[in-house]
This record gives structure tokens, C-alpha cells and sequence, in this order.
């Protein structure tokens, strides 16, 4: 029988052509041929086909709103079939290959094979042509024709098979989701065959601010899809899919999105077989058929992983897409999105000063915001009765007062900075955390020390691998250790083996990533470190899961030494006060502060603004080199009738490079709850001595982490600061310890403990 079309194809696709008693579905005399096993192998590749087809056209540009949506997609997708897909092994007969009732044989490649058994290669729906097996019955015994010749069913020739098309409703929610919705039903003597799917695709990189920058076109998504085939009785069939994806959307309305997808469809068909007379069961060769068991096809696909890629191009309220897919069945697929209602994206408060990285021009007018560049703000008709938005903005004081001149006094600085030779780890992971610096092999090569001007101590430890790669390719003689702790609790007691781990990721990225030769790399294997910190204290227990470095060359873990340029700036901290006057209730607005082509701050917010926003400059290097030429900041606006902009304010700044330098020694790492100067420590204390001549104004201040009594604590610090000073040839010195009062960095991560277990030596002197 050429080019029959199996039963699931037909109630799925071909429905008219299927015969229906009551409410079983039921098959006809043609399909006396199949037993269950070999339908469910010739129509695996169809089934393959009608799983990718559920799984099309879900991904999107994730970019999604914090606003409401609603819309159509309708879309279509084609499979390529493999070779590979367009045969299977079918079932022989349990008769054949027994010589003592029947000799068979069949014709291959104008090959003659004789008496197969267990299975054979035949064509799958879109294979070609089937073999036949023909069957000689070699005794009397009755009935013979048990074994009678068997025919298999062709396939059809298909090389690219169209999916199910895809009509599907989609909503999109304040939380930055979009859920797709499918569904269809279709009536067939008085039965209903009914399909649906729900998809659910959520933005998490806005949900959770994954990026620095608030307007970043890129958007990372997770994915998620349950579809149901079902008629009672006879089909029941599911498949659910999920994944990641990565997509960007610009400005010109074209969008991309790539991702990756596990799909799985199970399921069976049920069919019970149409009653014959007694001499066609009789005769045929397959037990299951003679019997008359009904057919029980179970379901299955060549493959569960898909890689998904596409792009988009939205054009008012049409979004043309096309996909490409990797699958077993490689496919295409393009459609269009009818956006009949969406909100679009609404202003958020952000309490926190943002310094986005995309520079401003200098007139600050122009394309800043990417979604609603500024110059092309149409506002709305506006009736005369109704005043315009007034806005006033200025620079001042704390106090109020206004800010004439921003004065920066600059003075040259050298900076030594501590290099804190340990790596930490989250609890139970050997994942290096994404708060250290990780290049790739091309930026590894550009890196330089230059990198690190304008950055704090701790910002620069973060780099520490690649301070460590870069000083081993410049010391070609010297070796490390690498030694993988444990914090010997709960998960990680005894788990010397993530002790491993964690050596070995390190190890990895310096020999990967900076060309470093492994046999240069020794790794020991311990779990509490050495010198372990505190473990009944929740704080020491994480210091403790951590890669410590050791080398047997100083220049290898030898403090950092940066040439940089200390700038103070007056007043520190500027308040930009604003009074705005509206009749009607404000809906949003925006603040944007820059200095020349650098951003300085960005604030927005729904509804009433507050009057006063907070710039401070005092303890952030970062900001303070971003100040070149004038401060200057703008405001916009919103309300229902209207968006209004204000006149740019603008105060000079004034530089004043001064004839003396500050150099800051930020760099004494004490070991926990110890003040004593270990060997290392001495060297660099004599360093420092080096380096500070008679007239100098030394300040040597101590400090702590936030473990442990504030008394304790003080007492400590002091006791670090005076063990300091003693090296120190200056007796002006003056030396004293704060304690965990003034916590000069971030305590909730173990380096910023360790950070703080320092003392600062301030030097003031004439160049």
C-alpha cells in the first residue's frame, strides 16, 4: 500500500479521513498492516515534525515592558528531514527465520537475503520505497498461511515537511512577562479533539538589574511552554519545552534573539481495529493483528535540544520575525505580531545615583534616552485653560545655598595598594563568583595597570587574577601554589574534592585565558586554611571557602603600586534642587546630570518628584575624574497633557593643581584578630619608610572588619597602627585606630573584611 498516511497524522492533521465509531476512534482493513511498534517507528519522524511545530514561534526580543500589552502572532515553520530520519527497523513476523515452518526471503540492492528474523530497515512516512518479504510455508501444518508474504508500507519521498501553523494570542504583564496562548477544537462526531499551549517568556536581567546600565538594548529571558493533544477516548499526548535566551532590541525598531531549548513530547495514540472477516485475521502474519488488539502507539522524537536564533523588525503596531532552529529536523519559520494594544515602558523610581556607561554629548538634548530621544518629543494639543509645566532647577549647598564654583584641589598621589593573593567562593561552589574581573584570551592582552586608575583598593583586588596572569607572564622564572580550602561545614566538611575543584578552576583560567604553563602551577588540597578565620562566626565561616596564592617570587605578590592624581573636591556632596509646578498630576520624570561628554548621574521616577537630589562626590573616585568642564543637569517632565524640559543649569568647575602630593599606603593586610607585623608586612612598612622624608605629615590610621566586640575592636586597630608607626623613622608620626566605626569598605563580602584589616598611612608633603 503506497503512500498511507498513518493514523496520527490523519486525526491530527488529515481528520476527515478517519472513520469513528462512537467514541473510539477505529481503523479500517488498510491499516491491518501495522502493528503498534512499527507505526510508532514510521511515524516518528512526523512526530518529530509536530513537536518542533509546537515549540516554534515562542521565542521572542526580550525586551519586555513593565507596562500592559496584547496582541496576535501568526506564523508558520517548515522542517528539513534528515536521511537519517527516513528509515527505521521494523518488526518481522515471530514466525520467520524458523526454516521448519516457513523460508523466507527479500530483495535488496538487487541482493537476495534469506530467512530474516527480528527486524528490518523500512522506510519511515517520509522515507522511499518499503522491501517485501515473501514467505514459502515449508509443512502442513495448519493453518500455514500464518506466514504469507509480508508488504511494508511506503514512505512518501520528503525531504521538507511544512509544521503545524501557529495562531496564537499574546499578553504582556507589569512584571516584564509575556504569556503566548494557543488553542483549537474541532468537533468530530460529536467527539472533540482538542489542542492548547500556554507560554510563558519573563525578563529577568531588568527584574533583577543584571546590568549596570538601565538602558541597555540587551535583555536576558527565561522561557517556558506546556502544549496539550487530547480526545477522550484516543489521543493524549503533552510537551513541555524551557530554556534561556539573550536578545537586543535598538532603537530602529530591528530586534535579535538567540537561545537554547529542551523539549520534550510523550504521549499515545489508542485505536481499536474495524471488525473483518474471519479469513483476513487468519491469514495475516502478525500476532497483534489476528488477535485484533487495538492499535497503542506511544510517542517519541529524535531529539529534545533545539538552538533558536531570529530576528525582528516592528513597524507601528506590525512586528515581522524569522526564526532558524537547530533540532534533529533543522527548520525555518517567519510570521508577523499585531501589537493591538501596548503601554510601552513606564518610569520606574531609582532612589540610586546610576552612572550609565553610554556617553552624553554635550548637548544633552540628543539621545540619551534611547527609547525617546528627547528633540523628538511632540507634545499634544494643550487647551488654553491650562497652564504649562514650570520648572526650576539649581545647584546648592546641604544648606541651600547656591553653588557658585565647584572647586577640585588635585595633587599628585602614589598609591600603594595590598594585593590580597585569595580567591573566594560562594558556599559549596567551585564557580569563581561574576564580582571578579574575567577576560577573555584577546582582553587579557590589552590589560594593563593603567586600568586600575580611579579605582579603590577592593575595586582593583577584583582584578586579581589578572594582576596574578600578567606578572607570571612578566616573571618567566617564578612558580605558585595554589591552595584550595573548605569551610569544613555542613556541605563542605571533609569535601576535599570542591577544595579541588576550586584550585583547579583557578589553575585554569591562568594557564587558558593568560598562557601561564601548568607545570609552573603547584595546587595543595586542604579544607580549613592555615590560618583559618573565625568559625563560630557566620562572617569567618565564608572566608574560609577560598583559593590561597603563594609564590616564591616577591615580585609576583608584591603590592600594587599605582601613579595616580588625588582629587578633593568642594562642597562634596551637591544637591540638585528642583521646584516644579503642574495642574495636572505628574506621571514621570527624569533628571540628567553630566560634566562636558561624561555622565555624572541619572534619577528618574514616577509621579511627584522629589525637590532635592544627593551628588556626592567626597568618597568617589569614580565620579570625582568625571568632572572636566562645567556640571551641568537638565529636567524633564510628564504629565497627562504634556512633556516639558527645562533650561540647562550649569555651575563652572575650578581646578587648582597643588605643589604637594598625598601619597596614601593602603596596603597592611593583618592576618584575623592578629595587630603583629608578619615578615611580609615589615618589608613593606620599610617600604613606606623609604619613601617619607623628614618634613612630611605622616597620619598612620588602623582599622578593623566588623567581627567581633566595637571595644575589642578599637583597641585592636590601635594596637595595628602603633605596631606600624614603630617602623617608621618620622616620630611626627601620628598613629591611631578607629576601630569598626569607620568601615572603610563593604563588610557583607570576605575581601571587604579582609580590606579592612588594614592601616592606612597618609603622607602629606611638598614636591
Amino acid at each position: 500500500m503506497k503512500k498511507i498516511i498513518i493514523p496520527f497524522l490523519l486525526i491530527i492533521i488529515y481528520t476527515s479521513n478517519v472513520l469513528l465509531s462512537q467514541n473510539e476512534l477505529e481503523i479500517g482493513r488498510e491499516f491491518g498492516i501495522f502493528t503498534s511498534k512499527n507505526l510508532s517507528g514510521y511515524a516518528k519522524p512526523l512526530v518529530t515534525t509536530i513537536s518542533q511545530s509546537f515549540n516554534s514561534n515562542l521565542y521572542t526580543v526580550g525586551n519586555y515592558t513593565n507596562g500592559w500589552s496584547f496582541g496576535l502572532d501568526i506564523s508558520a515553520v517548515g522542517m528539513f528531514i534528515p536521511g537519517s530520519q527516513k528509515s527505521f527497523d521494523a518488526e518481522i513476523p515471530s514466525g520467520f527465520g524458523n526454516t521448519n515452518l516457513v523460508i523466507t526471503a527479500e530483495k535488496r540492492n538487487q541482493e537476495i537475503i534469506m530467512n530474516s528474523k527480528g527486524t528490518v530497515s523500512q522506510p519511515t512516512l517520509y522515507g522511499g520505497k518499503s522491501t517485501p518479504i515473501f514467505a514459502a510455508p515449508q509443512n502442513p501444518v495448519a493453518p500455514d498461511s500464518f506466514y504469507k508474504s509480508v508488504a511494508y508500507v511506503e514512505g512518501n519521498n520528503i525531504s521538507f515537511m511544512s509544521g503545524l501553523p501557529a495562531v496564537q494570542f499574546f499578553v504582556g504583564f507589569p512584571t516584564r512577562t509575556q504569556l503566548r496562548f494557543r488553542f483549537f477544537t474541532y468537533p468530530i462526531s460529536k467527539v472533540s479533539t482538542t489542542y492548547y499551549a500556554i507560554a510563558l517568556n519573563q525578563n529577568i536581567n531588568k527584574l533583577f538589574n543584571l546590568f549596570e546600565d538601565p538602558l541597555s538594548p540587551y535583555s536576558i529571558s527565561l522561557h517556558g511552554a506546556y502544549h496539550s493533544v487530547s480526545r477522550s477516548p484516543g489521543i493524549d499526548v503533552q510537551s513541555y519545552s524551557f530554556g534561556p535566551s539573550f536578545s537586543g532590541v535598538y532603537s530602529s525598531g530591528i530586534g535579535f534573539y538567540l537561545g537554547a531549548q529542551y523539549e520534550n513530547l510523550t504521549g499515545t495514540v489508542h485505536a481499536v481495529r474495524k471488525s473483518s472477516n474471519l479469513n483476513e485475521i487468519v491469514n495475516n502474519p502478525y500476532e497483534e493483528v489476528r488477535l485484533g488488539l487495538p492499535l497503542d502507539v506511544k510517542l517519541s522524537t529524535f531529539s529534545n535540544y533545539k538552538i533558536v536564533g531570529g530576528i525582528s523588525a516592528r513597524f507601528g503596531i506590525a512586528e515581522l520575525h524569522a526564526d532558524f532552529a537547530y533540532a534533529s529536523q533543522p527548520q525555518l519559520s517567519a510570521g508577523v505580531s499585531l501589537w493591538f494594544w501596548d503601554t510601552g515602558e513606564k518610569v520606574k523610581l531609582k532612589e540610586d545615583i546610576i552612572t550609565p556607561k553610554k556617553e552624553i554629548i554635550e548637548e544633552p538634548f540628543i539621545s540619551y534616552f534611547k527609547e525617546k530621544p528627547l528633540q523628538e518629543i511632540n507634545a499634544p494639543f494643550i487647551s488654553k485653560l491650562i497652564k504649562p509645566i514650570s520648572i526650576k532647577l539649581d545647584f546648592t549647598r546641604e544648606d541651600g545655598t547656591h553653588i557658585d564654583t565647584l572647586v577640585i584641589e588635585s595633587y599628585r598621589s602614589r598609591q600603594l595598594r595590598p594585593f590580597l593573593t585569595y580567591v573566594f567562593f560562594d558556599e559549596n561552589s567551585s564557580t569563581i563568583p561574576q564580582r571578579y574581573v574575567q577576560f577573555t584570551p584577546d582582553q587579557a592582552q590589552k590589560f594593563s595597570m593603567k586600568d586600575l586608575l580611579g579605582r579603590s583598593s577592593l575595586e582593583s583586588y577584583y582584578y586579581v587574577l589578572n594582576i596574578l596572569g600578567q606578572r607570571l607572564n612578566e616573571f618567566k622564572d617564578a612558580k605558585i601554589t595554589l591552595t584550595g580550602c573548605n569551610s569544613h561545614q555542613g556541605k563542605e566538611r571533609n569535601n576535599k574534592k570542591l577544595s579541588t575543584q576550586r584550585a583547579k578552576i583557578v589553575q585554569d583560567y591562568l594557564v587558558n585565558i593568560w598562557g601561564v604553563d601548568p607545570t609552573r602551577i603547584k595546587t595543595v588540597i586542604r579544607n580549613l586554611p592555615e590560618k583559618a578565620s573565625n568559625q563560630k562566626d557566620p562572617d569567618g565561616i565564608v572566608e574560609n571557602r577560598r583559593v590561597e596564592i603563594s609564590s616564591d617570587s616577591w615580585d609576583v605578590i608584591a603590592p600594587i603600586v599605582i601613579e595616580d592624581t588625588l582629587r578633593f573636591v568642594s562642597p562634596g556632596n551637591v544637591v540638585i534642587r528642583n521646584s516644579v509646578q503642574s495642574e495636572s498630576a505628574i506621571k514621570g520624570w527624569e533628571v540628567v546630570a553630566n560634566s562636558s561628554t561624561e555622565n555624572i548621574a541619572y534619577f528618574n521616577g514616577e509621579n511627584e518628584p522629589p525637590n532635592q537630589l544627593n551628588i556626592n562626590f567626597s568618597n568617589n573616585e569614580y565620579l570625582k575624574s568625571k568632572l572636566n568642564r562645567d556640571l551641568q543637569a537638565y529636567m524633564r517632565v510628564e504629565n497627562a497633557e504634556e512633556n516639558a524640559v527645562s533650561d540647562i543649569v550649569k555651575v563652572p568647575i575650578k581646578i587648582e593643581r597643588k605643589d604637594s602630593s598625598i601619597n596614601i599606603y593602603n596596603l597592611i593586610l593583618f592576618d584575623f584578630n592578629r595587630s603583629d607585623l608578619n615578615p611580609t608586612n615589615k618589608r613593606i612598612a620599610e617600604f613606606i619608610d623609604s619613601d617619607i622624608r623628614d618634613d612630611a605629615s605622616v597620619q598612620v590610621i588602623g582599622h578593623t572588619d566588623r567581627i567581633g566586640n566595637d571595644d575589642y575592636n578599637k583597641k585592636l586597630s590601635d594596637e595595628r597602627a602603633k605596631s606600624t608607626a614603630s617602623i617608621l623613622k618620622n616620630k611626627n608620626a601620628d598613629a591611631f585606630g578607629v576601630g569598626e566605626q569607620d568601615l572603610i569598605y563593604d563588610n557583607t563580602t570576605p575581601e571587604g573584611r579582609f580590606y579592612c584589616r588594614t592601616v592606612q598611612v597618609i603622607v602629606k608633603q611638598k614636591n
